[in-house]
Protein backbone atom coordinates (compact mmCIF):
# COMPACT_ATOMS: atom_id res chain seq x y z
CA UNK A 1 0.00 0.00 0.00
CA UNK A 2 1.36 3.58 -1.01
CA UNK A 3 2.93 5.47 1.94
CA UNK A 4 0.49 8.03 1.83
CA UNK A 5 -2.64 5.64 2.33
CA UNK A 6 -0.80 4.84 5.21
CA UNK A 7 -0.69 7.74 6.92
CA UNK A 8 -4.29 8.81 6.53
CA UNK A 9 -5.55 5.57 8.16
CA UNK A 10 -2.53 5.59 10.80
CA UNK A 11 -3.71 6.69 13.98
CA UNK A 12 -1.21 7.55 16.94
CA UNK A 13 -3.67 5.87 19.29
CA UNK A 14 -3.38 2.70 17.26
CA UNK A 15 0.43 3.03 17.38
CA UNK A 16 0.29 3.11 21.34
CA UNK A 17 -2.31 0.75 21.91
CA UNK A 18 0.05 -1.91 19.40
CA UNK A 19 3.46 -1.07 21.54
CA UNK A 20 0.82 -1.24 25.37
CA UNK A 21 -0.10 -4.61 23.90
CA UNK A 22 3.78 -5.97 23.15
CA UNK A 23 4.84 -4.34 26.29
CA UNK A 24 2.29 -6.38 28.13
CA UNK A 25 2.57 -9.34 26.47
CA UNK A 26 -1.08 -9.64 25.37
CA UNK A 27 -4.26 -7.90 24.53
CA UNK A 28 -5.83 -7.99 28.35
CA UNK A 29 -2.92 -6.95 29.37
CA UNK A 30 -2.58 -4.15 27.32
CA UNK A 31 -6.24 -3.62 27.36
CA UNK A 32 -6.05 -3.23 31.41
CA UNK A 33 -2.58 -0.81 31.36
CA UNK A 34 -4.94 1.63 28.82
CA UNK A 35 -7.63 0.93 30.97
CA UNK A 36 -9.98 0.70 27.63
CA UNK A 37 -11.74 -2.60 26.75
CA UNK A 38 -10.12 -5.22 24.86
CA UNK A 39 -12.50 -5.25 22.21
CA UNK A 40 -11.36 -1.63 21.36
CA UNK A 41 -7.93 -3.11 21.68
CA UNK A 42 -8.88 -5.65 19.17
CA UNK A 43 -10.13 -3.31 17.19
CA UNK A 44 -7.57 -1.00 17.07
CA UNK A 45 -4.74 -3.55 16.10
CA UNK A 46 -6.93 -5.26 13.24
CA UNK A 47 -7.41 -1.45 11.55
CA UNK A 48 -3.51 -1.45 11.90
CA UNK A 49 -3.03 -4.66 10.47
CA UNK A 50 -5.38 -3.46 7.99
CA UNK A 51 -3.73 -0.27 7.02
CA UNK A 52 -0.66 -2.13 6.98
CA UNK A 53 -1.80 -4.94 4.56
CA UNK A 54 0.35 -7.63 6.77
CA UNK A 55 -0.33 -9.51 10.55
CA UNK A 56 1.56 -7.68 13.01
CA UNK A 57 0.90 -9.72 16.19
CA UNK A 58 0.91 -13.69 16.65
CA UNK A 59 -1.80 -14.69 18.49
CA UNK A 60 -1.77 -17.84 20.99
CA UNK A 61 -3.09 -18.89 24.05
CA UNK A 62 0.12 -18.06 25.55
CA UNK A 63 -0.20 -14.54 24.82
CA UNK A 64 0.85 -12.30 21.79
CA UNK A 65 4.49 -12.34 19.98
CA UNK A 66 5.20 -9.33 17.48
CA UNK A 67 5.90 -10.46 13.78
CA UNK A 68 9.00 -9.07 12.02
CA UNK A 69 6.65 -6.81 10.23
CA UNK A 70 5.27 -5.98 14.52
CA UNK A 71 9.02 -5.27 14.68
CA UNK A 72 9.78 -2.66 12.38
CA UNK A 73 6.51 -1.11 12.97
CA UNK A 74 7.18 -1.09 16.96
CA UNK A 75 10.79 0.58 16.38
CA UNK A 76 9.73 3.36 14.21
CA UNK A 77 6.91 3.65 16.40
CA UNK A 78 8.87 4.02 19.39
CA UNK A 79 10.98 6.80 17.76
CA UNK A 80 7.32 8.62 16.84
CA UNK A 81 6.79 9.36 20.33
CA UNK A 82 10.16 9.87 21.42
CA UNK A 83 9.83 13.15 19.05
CA UNK A 84 6.73 13.97 20.39
CA UNK A 85 8.00 13.75 23.34
CA UNK A 86 10.77 16.11 22.24
CA UNK A 87 8.43 18.40 20.39
CA UNK A 88 6.52 18.76 23.81
CA UNK A 89 9.65 20.05 25.87
CA UNK A 90 10.86 21.85 22.84
CA UNK A 91 7.81 24.15 22.98
CA UNK A 92 7.80 23.96 26.23
CA UNK A 93 11.15 25.22 26.29
CA UNK A 94 10.25 27.88 24.10
CA UNK A 95 7.85 29.26 25.78
CA UNK A 96 10.02 29.16 28.95
CA UNK A 97 13.44 28.85 28.69
CA UNK A 98 13.82 28.72 32.54
CA UNK A 99 12.48 25.72 32.94
CA UNK A 100 12.69 21.93 32.01
CA UNK A 101 14.17 19.09 32.71
CA UNK A 102 17.91 17.51 31.28
CA UNK A 103 18.21 13.67 31.22
CA UNK A 104 22.32 12.83 31.14
CA UNK A 105 24.77 10.88 32.05
CA UNK A 106 27.85 10.76 33.81
CA UNK A 107 30.76 8.85 34.48
CA UNK A 108 32.03 8.55 38.36
CA UNK A 109 35.03 10.33 37.14
CA UNK A 110 33.09 13.29 35.59
CA UNK A 111 30.60 13.24 38.76
CA UNK A 112 32.00 16.28 40.31
CA UNK A 113 32.46 18.32 36.97
CA UNK A 114 28.89 17.14 36.44
CA UNK A 115 27.70 18.47 40.17
CA UNK A 116 29.49 21.71 39.73
CA UNK A 117 27.61 22.45 36.14
CA UNK A 118 24.21 21.49 37.85
CA UNK A 119 25.35 23.84 41.03
CA UNK A 120 25.99 26.39 38.68
CA UNK A 121 22.91 26.05 36.59
CA UNK A 122 20.80 25.61 39.18
CA UNK A 123 21.57 29.09 40.59
CA UNK A 124 20.83 30.68 37.00
CA UNK A 125 17.56 28.58 36.49
CA UNK A 126 16.22 27.29 39.67
CA UNK A 127 13.29 25.67 37.93
CA UNK A 128 15.32 23.17 35.85
CA UNK A 129 15.09 19.73 36.85
CA UNK A 130 18.08 16.74 36.03
CA UNK A 131 17.91 13.48 35.94
CA UNK A 132 21.17 12.08 36.46
CA UNK A 133 21.83 8.65 35.26
CA UNK A 134 25.27 7.44 36.99
CA UNK A 135 27.28 4.58 35.14
CA UNK A 136 30.09 2.88 32.90
CA UNK A 137 31.08 4.39 29.40
CA UNK A 138 29.49 1.54 27.74
CA UNK A 139 25.75 2.07 29.67
CA UNK A 140 25.74 5.25 29.08
CA UNK A 141 26.65 4.94 25.58
CA UNK A 142 23.35 2.44 25.00
CA UNK A 143 21.46 4.81 27.20
CA UNK A 144 22.22 7.88 24.46
CA UNK A 145 21.30 5.41 21.48
CA UNK A 146 18.62 4.61 23.33
CA UNK A 147 17.00 8.01 23.50
CA UNK A 148 16.75 7.95 27.31
CA UNK A 149 18.97 10.60 27.91
CA UNK A 150 20.51 13.46 26.04
CA UNK A 151 24.13 13.54 27.06
CA UNK A 152 26.51 11.72 28.75
CA UNK A 153 30.17 13.61 30.87
CA UNK A 154 32.32 10.68 31.01
CA UNK A 155 36.55 9.83 29.34
CA UNK A 156 36.65 10.23 26.12
CA UNK A 157 37.04 6.71 24.24
CA UNK A 158 38.47 6.04 21.10
CA UNK A 159 35.54 3.08 20.80
CA UNK A 160 32.65 6.49 20.34
CA UNK A 161 32.59 6.55 16.92
CA UNK A 162 32.63 9.91 14.98
CA UNK A 163 29.94 8.52 13.29
CA UNK A 164 27.54 7.95 15.63
CA UNK A 165 28.28 10.74 18.38
CA UNK A 166 29.79 14.37 18.41
CA UNK A 167 32.33 14.48 21.04
CA UNK A 168 33.92 17.65 22.86
CA UNK A 169 36.93 17.92 25.24
CA UNK A 170 35.50 19.89 28.32
CA UNK A 171 38.84 19.64 30.36
CA UNK A 172 42.19 17.07 30.60
CA UNK A 173 42.15 15.34 33.68
CA UNK A 174 45.13 13.73 34.98
CA UNK A 175 45.38 10.02 36.39
CA UNK A 176 47.19 10.24 39.61
CA UNK A 177 48.32 7.79 42.11
CA UNK A 178 47.60 8.57 45.45
CA UNK A 179 48.17 6.64 49.23
CA UNK A 180 47.69 6.47 52.44
CA UNK A 181 49.71 9.22 54.27
CA UNK A 182 51.16 6.51 56.26
CA UNK A 183 51.97 4.37 53.66
CA UNK A 184 56.30 4.06 53.31
CA UNK A 185 56.09 5.31 50.11
CA UNK A 186 54.80 8.76 50.49
CA UNK A 187 58.08 9.76 52.44
CA UNK A 188 59.96 9.24 49.42
CA UNK A 189 60.41 12.59 47.29
CA UNK A 190 61.01 10.03 44.08
CA UNK A 191 59.65 7.04 42.83
CA UNK A 192 60.29 5.04 39.66
CA UNK A 193 56.98 3.51 38.36
CA UNK A 194 59.29 -0.28 39.13
CA UNK A 195 58.77 0.91 42.54
CA UNK A 196 55.21 0.52 42.44
CA UNK A 197 55.02 -2.92 41.24
CA UNK A 198 54.95 -4.69 44.70
CA UNK A 199 52.79 -2.77 46.11
CA UNK A 200 48.89 -3.29 46.32
CA UNK A 201 46.40 -1.48 44.53
CA UNK A 202 42.94 -0.21 43.85
CA UNK A 203 42.27 -0.17 40.32
CA UNK A 204 39.35 0.56 37.82
CA UNK A 205 38.73 -2.58 35.92
CA UNK A 206 41.12 -3.22 33.13
CA UNK A 207 38.20 -2.57 30.59
CA UNK A 208 37.94 1.01 31.95
CA UNK A 209 40.15 3.27 30.10
CA UNK A 210 41.92 4.33 32.96
CA UNK A 211 42.64 0.68 34.16
CA UNK A 212 43.71 0.13 31.09
CA UNK A 213 45.95 3.29 30.88
CA UNK A 214 47.96 1.82 34.33
CA UNK A 215 48.13 -1.63 33.05
CA UNK A 216 49.34 -0.67 29.51
CA UNK A 217 52.38 1.67 31.44
CA UNK A 218 53.82 -1.30 33.65
CA UNK A 219 53.20 -3.53 30.64
CA UNK A 220 55.50 -1.13 27.90
CA UNK A 221 58.05 -0.90 30.13
CA UNK A 222 58.88 -4.35 30.98
CA UNK A 223 57.26 -4.70 34.27
CA UNK A 224 54.44 -6.35 35.65
CA UNK A 225 50.99 -5.75 36.16
CA UNK A 226 50.76 -4.56 39.91
CA UNK A 227 48.24 -6.62 42.32
CA UNK A 228 45.04 -5.16 42.33
CA UNK A 229 43.45 -6.09 45.86
CA UNK A 230 40.11 -3.82 44.34
CA UNK A 231 38.65 -3.40 41.11
CA UNK A 232 35.95 -1.51 40.68
CA UNK A 233 34.59 1.48 38.43
CA UNK A 234 33.60 3.11 42.01
CA UNK A 235 35.95 6.36 42.78
CA UNK A 236 34.54 6.52 46.44
CA UNK A 237 35.31 2.48 46.97
CA UNK A 238 38.93 2.71 45.44
CA UNK A 239 39.01 5.83 47.56
CA UNK A 240 38.22 3.68 50.78
CA UNK A 241 40.32 0.48 49.51
CA UNK A 242 42.62 0.95 52.66
CA UNK A 243 39.39 0.47 54.98
CA UNK A 244 37.99 -2.35 53.01
CA UNK A 245 40.99 -4.39 52.18
CA UNK A 246 42.45 -3.88 55.28
CA UNK A 247 46.11 -3.39 53.63
CA UNK A 248 47.63 0.05 52.64
CA UNK A 249 46.85 0.34 48.64
CA UNK A 250 47.90 2.29 46.15
CA UNK A 251 44.67 4.25 44.16
CA UNK A 252 44.07 5.27 41.22
CA UNK A 253 42.29 8.67 41.23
Amino acid sequence: MPSDQVERRLKLRELRILLAVVKAGSMAKGAAALSISQPNVSKAIADLEHAFGVRLLDRSPHGVEPTTYGLALIKRGTAVFDELRYAVKDVAFLADPTSGELRLGCSDFAAGAVGAAIDRISRQYPRITFDVRSADAATLRGELRGRNIELFVGILETSLSQEDFDTDILYDDPLVVVADAQHPLARRRSIALADLVNEAWALPPATNPAGSYVRDAFQKNGLAVPNTIVSTYSTILRHNAPTCSGRSANVLS
